[in-house]
């Protein structure tokens, strides 16, 4: 395959924003991306959230379908909630999301946001075009 250097930041949100992402969860969740994207050749930098969203910092080759990788991570993290997390209820992703490309330059910030981000919510220093998960 040819060289390629391609960055993306992308962002989902629970079903109509419920806060369902507990820390055992939320885990669950970060590791189901971790594992499908390994299996898809797909490099994340960073995986994190909060309570009702994710973000996923990866690299995907030019021949990828961004809405493809999104839809993998969705369907495979949900269906690991569904059929192996102790939850009373049925767990969903909203339709939409986000998706944004970044520099490589912007590697390390895109990183530590996402590392950071209950620190970003709780101190109110989210960054509202990384937030979004749909057209307003």
């Amino acid at each position: 395959m040819s060289y390629w250097r391609l960055y993306y930041h992308a962002v989902w949100s629970t079903e109509s924003r419920e806060p369902l992402l507990n820390p055992n969860l939320l885990k669950r969740t970060c590791s189901s991306i971790l594992d499908t994207a390994k299996r898809s050749g797909i490099i994340v930098h960073a995986v994190g959230g909060v309570q009702d969203h994710i973000h996923v910092a990866f690299s995907a080759p030019p021949t990828a379908r961004l809405s493809e990788i999104i839809g993998h991570f969705k369907g495979q993290s949900s269906y690991i909630l569904n059929h192996f997390a102790d939850i009373d209820y049925h767990f969903a992703w909203q339709n939409d999301y986000s998706i944004h490309s970044f520099s490589p330059q912007a590697l390390p910030t895109i990183i530590t946001y996402i590392q950071n981000q209950q620190q970003h919510h709780n101190n109110g220093t989210i960054e509202q075009d990384w937030e979004r998960t749909q057209q307003s």
